[in-house]
């Protein structure tokens, strides 16, 4: 619970298809379904972009955004976004807890 919204964690959502194997993220959602849209996503540690992909490329991860540490030991991936940080490119260098 955070300032009267619940945190929910999912571990998987079991989705798949043919070409997927079951999808094994974690999904951290402020509220119920899309009462979060909008609400900042802040990088989990420090590193650089690595890829920058759009919605538009029809992956069913939407826009997102892969963040590599600087020593490669820990990759993280950011899908559903509803838009990227000014500014952020492949390349760009983040710092945890940077809006990305």
């Amino acid at each position: 619970n955070r300032n009267g919204e619940t945190v929910l964690r999912k571990l998987g959502s079991g989705f798949r298809t043919a070409d997927r194997p079951k999808h094994a993220g974690v999904d951290i959602n402020l509220g119920y379904k899309s009462q979060d849209l909008g609400a900042p996503i802040l990088a989990t540690h420090s590193g650089k972009v690595i890829a920058i992909k759009p919605y538009s490329d029809n992956d069913g991860g939407g826009n997102r955004i892969y963040i590599q540490s600087l020593d490669g030991s820990i990759q993280t991936r950011y899908m559903h976004l509803e838009s990227f940080a000014d500014g952020l490119e492949v390349g760009s260098e983040v710092k945890e807890g940077q809006i990305i």
